[in-house]
């Protein structure tokens, strides 16, 4: 919705580090108590990356977004996205 109304892929949370959007995109896991099959952290990747997001994003501790994703266990369907996007 923040993204329809105008909001910015590229703004950055102070009170989370400095992460943008897609920073905590990637990091977000299912709930424990969920149906893991309708989690949908890969689309909203891709809905950010659509819109402008930056896999080269730095947050405050200059980590870039698949950094976070290491760094923060992401799923591993997650980081093979990134992965594939950034080329490597």
């Amino acid at each position: 919705e923040a993204l329809a109304k105008g909001g910015s892929v590229e703004w950055k949370n102070k009170e989370e580090g400095g992460k943008t959007a897609l920073h905590i995109c990637v990091v977000n896991r299912p709930a424990e108590d969920s149906d893991v099959d309708s989690w949908k952290g890969v689309e909203c990747a891709e809905l950010l990356i659509q819109n402008g997001a930056k896999l080269d994003a730095d947050d405050f501790d200059h980590h870039k977004v698949l950094d976070c994703a290491v760094l923060g266990n992401a799923k591993r369907e997650m980081i093979e996205y990134l992965s594939s996007k950034a080329g490597v």
